[in-house]
């Protein structure tokens, strides 16, 4: 995975990530390590908390007042 950071206009800055792997090699992992992708499944079944406390770290971190995410 890599991320992007930029700023906006009027204070906003913006955060890109994109995967680097393919979809054929993220298959086989899932496949080799299926018994740790299996456990930790409960732990990311509400992303919505997890995305808050991401932008609200942000923020903080980078000093913006509004975060734009491209996910």
């Amino acid at each position: 995975m890599s991320a992007t950071f930029g700023a906006l206009p009027g204070d906003a800055c913006y955060m890109s990530f994109r995967s680097l792997g393919s979809q054929q090699s993220n298959a086989s992992n899932g496949a080799r390590f299926g018994v740790e992708m299996k456990e930790l499944q409960p732990l990311e079944a509400d992303h919505s908390k997890l995305k808050e406390d991401f932008c609200t770290a942000a923020k903080s971190a980078l000093g913006c007042e509004n975060v734009v995410l491209l996910l």
